[in-house]
């Protein structure tokens, strides 16, 4: 993640002249980077907080994990996000080492708005709807107001039972 350049080692020539040469010994270190799979952190508000991990990069590899307001979602640890009220944030990382390598992401904590049944896996096999108390996974996503699917929401308690001709019943 670092590398250091001793006092006195040529850094930068080209063809042979040298562009430039340490005069004293300094670390040499990658930008940290927050690694997520979107640059946003959407997380449902529940009753007990939903968690997301996330992982960095770069820098000296000992990192400094805050946000911006922690009214809105904690983090605890190395990395594990946690929605607390609904609203708007900044996960910040910033490298122990040097307090001028830093990053952030931005993270959003909104109601659940809809489920939506994920088309390619709602169709359940004749077995396991014969009545004698067997499950099947059919699976769902949870959605926010604006339609986007959330980061994490498993924490979402989606029991149902199924009654009569099919219909649904929170259990």
């Amino acid at each position: 993640l670092s590398k250091i350049i001793p006092a006195g080692e040529e850094v930068f020539s080209l063809e042979g002249k040298e562009l430039l040469k340490i005069d004293a010994e300094f670390i040499l270190t990658k930008p940290v980077e927050i690694v997520n799979p979107t640059n946003l952190i959407l997380l449902p508000y529940l009753p007990n907080g939903e968690i997301w991990k996330v992982t960095a990069k770069g820098g000296s590899g000992v990192y400094t994990w805050s946000v911006a307001n922690p009214a809105i979602a904690s983090v605890e640890g190395s990395a594990v996000v946690k929605s607390l009220k609904v609203g708007k944030t900044k996960l910040q990382l910033q490298d122990h080492r040097n307090k001028q390598n830093f990053a952030s992401i931005d993270v959003e904590v909104a109601t659940v708005n809809q489920l939506k049944w994920l088309e390619d896996h709602l169709e359940l096999k004749g077995e396991n709807v014969t009545g004698r108390g067997e499950s099947s996974m059919i699976s769902l996503i949870a959605l926010d107001r604006a339609g986007r699917k959330f980061t994490n929401c498993t924490s979402l308690d989606t029991t149902f039972d199924i009654k009569g001709e099919g219909n649904l019943v929170d259990l």
